[in-house]
């Protein structure tokens, strides 16, 4: 029996061999994709930049089974995609630093691979006081850590759009004037949006909320600037509005410590708030209230954490989010 086993493994590593590695990966039947992205705005903005994809190009969105990020296990065919494409785009934070293999020796030598994060300098991100940061790894940068969600910045969405329409122009350029149509009209939308939350954190009365969650959100809280800084003008931070958080940037704890909650429910009190934001921590957001002296509502707010192909087809997009991101802090700011 054992010499029945190994002749048949021999037999099938033959064949293996035998077949090309790019179709050993990805199978005989299965269409190469020419972009392959990891996270879903990525996704998003190449969908809207590609319109009616003249020339077919086939995108990818490796986490649409609805994957947390943070949670995300590369798999053999993604491997092989990201091998064989053309073009890779990928935030190049802590949370895909297992990019670093799957990007050696691509089966497709011109492939083109973006960490769209490097679009920014150190001076224009984040540093966020947890674990929950990534090390800049290439940058010297004194082993400073800055966060990753930086496609929650209306102002980098728009640079960050505005380079992958390059890109695609690269793979396209017969195409390039209906691409850049696309782009400039979308740039248009996010600019507006943009003013929109800005006036809108002037206008209200309120400059404080209170996320009972994890708080992925410091690049809408706060924007690129020049401050003052010892008598010289250098890059810094401004904030649009302050924030309680149960939980710093993308903690994977649900149960908060007796000192965050205490703080958390003297800050409903103290402010007395009438509307608490989530990310998808209905519980404890509850618990919070039912300690509190007053019964503020429940608002959502989304970071494209865990967006599946459920929620594309069921028409989530990264503008409509955003716009209904502005509609929740304008009711906790109100």
């Amino acid at each position: 029996m054992k010499k029945t086993f190994k002749r048949i493994s021999i037999v099938v590593l033959a064949l293996l061999l035998a077949v090309p590695a790019s179709l050993s990966l990805i199978g005989c039947n299965r269409r190469v994709p020419d972009i392959v992205v990891t996270i879903f705005p990525f996704y998003d903005w190449t969908r809207v930049i590609l319109g009616e994809n003249p020339n077919d190009l086939y995108v990818r969105y490796l986490l649409d089974t609805g994957v947390d990020l943070h949670n995300y296990q590369i798999s053999f065919r993604d491997r092989a995609d990201i091998s064989t494409a053309r073009l890779f785009l990928y935030n190049g934070g802590k949370s895909d630093v297992w990019t670093l293999n799957a990007l050696i020796n691509p089966q497709y030598q011109n492939r083109r691979a973006v960490p769209l994060m490097r679009e920014l300098s150190l001076e224009e991100t984040m540093v966020f006081p947890d674990e929950n940061v990534i090390s800049d790894e290439e940058e010297c940068c004194g082993g400073a850590t800055h966060d990753e969600h930086v496609w929650l910045s209306l102002q980098f969405a728009m640079r960050f759009v505005a380079r992958i329409r390059d890109e695609i122009i690269l793979l396209d350029p017969s195409n390039a004037e209906y691409y850049r149509q696309n782009a400039a009209a979308y740039i248009e939308k996010l600019a507006a949006l943009d003013a929109e939350l800005v006036q809108m954190t002037y206008d209200s009365p309120r400059d404080t909320i209170l996320v009972a969650d994890r708080f992925p959100f410091l690049y809408m809280a706060s924007r690129p600037s020049l401050v003052e800084r010892d008598g010289e003008m250098v890059q810094g931070h401004y904030n649009l509005f302050y924030f309680y958080s149960a939980f710093d940037g993308c903690s994977q704890a649900t149960n908060v410590d007796f000192a965050t909650r205490i703080e958390l429910i003297n800050a409903i009190n103290y402010l007395a708030l009438d509307v608490i934001l989530i990310v998808d921590n209905v519980s404890l957001a509850t618990s919070l209230i039912n300690d509190s002296n007053f019964n503020p509502v429940i608002y959502q707010l989304e970071c494209f954490q865990s967006v599946s192909r459920h929620h594309i087809n069921n028409g989530l997009t990264y503008y409509y989010s955003m716009r209904q991101n502005l509609t929740s802090l304008k009711a906790a700011l109100r």
